[in-house]
């Protein structure tokens, strides 16, 4: 996910730079433009999985229970 997330905000800061620099004819507007595109794009992604990922670790019900008065791994003794 993480690779995808890199590519996605790469395309985003380019798209964006791009844009820039057709309208105003300004490389280094378009390089800075996109750059702050694509790590916000980043930061924005990341953001949003991070709420999902808290989202299902707060209701997750584990199947097994484990530990002190819990019915742990069955154990054989040889």
């Amino acid at each position: 996910m993480l690779v995808i997330l890199a590519v996605e905000s790469a395309l985003v800061g380019m798209l964006c730079g791009a844009t820039v620099q057709l309208l105003t004819g300004s490389v280094a507007w378009g390089i800075a433009v996109g750059v702050v595109g694509a790590v916000t794009s980043f930061v924005v992604w990341m953001l949003v999985g991070y709420r999902g990922y808290r989202s299902v670790w707060r209701v997750h019900e584990p199947l097994r229970r484990s530990g002190p008065g819990g019915a742990g791994p069955s154990r054989r003794s040889s």
